[in-house]
């Protein structure tokens, strides 16, 4: 069974915060739904999951495997 685990996900554009501490678990089987209002951050949280974009601190497993290890990026 697939494992899919976010932990401290951070984004920000200039100083406004789109992303603050996201944390999200999801397995093979299970339906797990993402809402919010428009401009709430949930594509920009998908495409730092899928590393279209990086997070300005973020932790992404997979199976046990890491895929981002926190990164802090300098402005």
């Amino acid at each position: 069974m697939s494992k899919l685990h976010i932990d401290s996900i951070t984004k920000s554009f200039g100083k406004k915060d789109i992303l603050k501490d996201i944390y999200l678990s999801c397995e093979t089987g299970n339906i797990c739904g993402l809402l919010g209002r428009n401009g709430s951050g949930k594509s920009t949280l998908f495409q730092i999951i899928f590393g279209t974009i990086k997070g300005d601190t973020q932790y992404i497993k997979l199976n046990d495997i890491i895929l981002k290890k926190s990164v802090r990026q300098e402005k």
